[in-house]
């Protein structure tokens, strides 16, 4: 009686290569063709005056942990260095409820800190929205 033949394929066979991904390379090469979605962002936070965050506002969503107990936005924007989300206070939501909105491209310029009568400070905020048609404005001409 014949030994029955095992079905195993030889060295060299297609069926034994194993095919490596190289998941840094592919990383890589959607990044160089801007193929990569960043779902994650950076919480900007204030520390420099005058220093500026320049980008669109990707969404506007509520933020209650506040040091202030008081609702205010919290804004994710992205910019030159990604997105990053960061929350201006709501004296300074006030002053922009209805001209910054989702898709708006600005530049927020902190001021510094102002001093509240009781021993409490607030972040002062110049907003810039930057006009992106082709049309001259009013302050153009």
């Amino acid at each position: 009686m014949k030994k029955p033949v095992k079905n195993t394929p030889k060295e060299d066979s297609p069926a034994l290569r194993v095919v490596k991904v190289d998941y840094k390379a592919m990383y890589e090469a959607a990044r160089k063709m801007g193929k990569l979605q960043r779902p994650t962002f950076r919480i900007h936070s204030w520390t420099e005056d005058n220093a500026v965050l320049v980008g669109r506002v990707k969404a506007i969503s509520e933020f209650k942990d506040g040091k202030f107990e008081q609702v205010c936005n919290a804004y994710l924007i992205e910019t030159n260095d990604g997105a990053v989300s960061c929350v201006l206070g709501s004296y300074t939501d006030t002053q922009i409820k209805d001209l910054v909105n989702v898709g708006s491209l600005v530049a927020i310029i902190f001021q510094g800190k102002k001093e509240l009568g009781d021993d409490r400070k607030v972040n002062i905020f110049d907003v810039d929205i930057i006009n992106e048609s082709k049309e001259p404005t009013d302050a153009d001409k």
